[in-house]
């Protein structure tokens, strides 16, 4: 589940023209932590491209900054579960006839796109390594996550048979963890000038996809404890 301070969904008491303002402060807020990076935006900068002058609009519809920045998380992984949603919808009625591989293509690819599309500066992926820790991928309350994430997750829980089912939902877990981790860590990269070619964006997708299929079909390991 995603855990956060912010009213999830805003007051249900809101009225149509404050549920327009929150959209346009959201909306402002999106934009420029995508063209700019979170960090360097300010309120102030949120809330004159938002066209409200009140600084305490933030507080009256958000909390604090901690609580926009949760709204703006929700709606960005609202368009990952619908990149996704279209990805699962062409799998084979039959799971039994998908691949391990297929899902992983399919949990990595819509956020790959996402980096692709934004511009050197935008820390899209360091944003959501930021706040992806708040979310427990390995809850058997999959609805808290859309409805395609929780989908895939079952799907992908369904091709580790190998792996007790707790641990099976722990390795899912950890891997959108390291999934959005990896894509934090080249935008920095290529901020820095380590990597700023389409191509090493390829490679290091190929090789994400390559090492989470081998980390998710690795062998349970008996230890001290189990």
């Amino acid at each position: 589940m995603i855990h956060d301070t912010a009213t999830p969904g805003g007051d249900p008491t809101m009225r149509d023209g404050d549920s327009a303002v929150r959209d346009c402060i959201e909306d402002a807020a999106d934009q420029l932590f995508s063209q700019r990076g979170s960090g360097a935006t300010s309120i102030r900068d949120i809330l004159a491209a938002s066209g409200q002058r009140n600084m305490s609009a933030i507080k009256y519809y958000f909390g604090d900054r901690n609580g926009l920045m949760h709204a703006v998380f929700r709606r960005r992984m609202s368009r990952l579960n619908e990149a996704r949603a279209r990805l699962v919808a062409q799998l084979p009625a039959d799971s039994s006839e998908t691949d391990l591989a297929d899902l992983v293509k399919i949990s990595v690819l819509p956020l790959a796109e996402h980096v692709h599309r934004e511009s050197v500066g935008s820390d899209y992926a360091r944003f959501a390594a930021q706040m992806t820790p708040a979310i427990d991928f390995s809850t058997d309350d999959l609805d808290t996550i859309g409805a395609a994430n929780g989908h895939l997750i079952t799907l992908l829980r369904e091709r580790l048979t190998h792996l007790p089912p707790a641990l099976a939902a722990r390795r899912i877990d950890l891997m959108m963890q390291m999934m959005v981790a990896v894509f934090a860590a080249y935008e920095q990269r290529r901020d820095c000038g380590v990597a700023d070619t389409d191509d090493s964006l390829d490679d290091t997708v190929a090789a994400l996809i390559d090492m989470l299929v081998a980390a998710l079909g690795a062998p349970h390991t008996v230890g001290r404890g189990d």
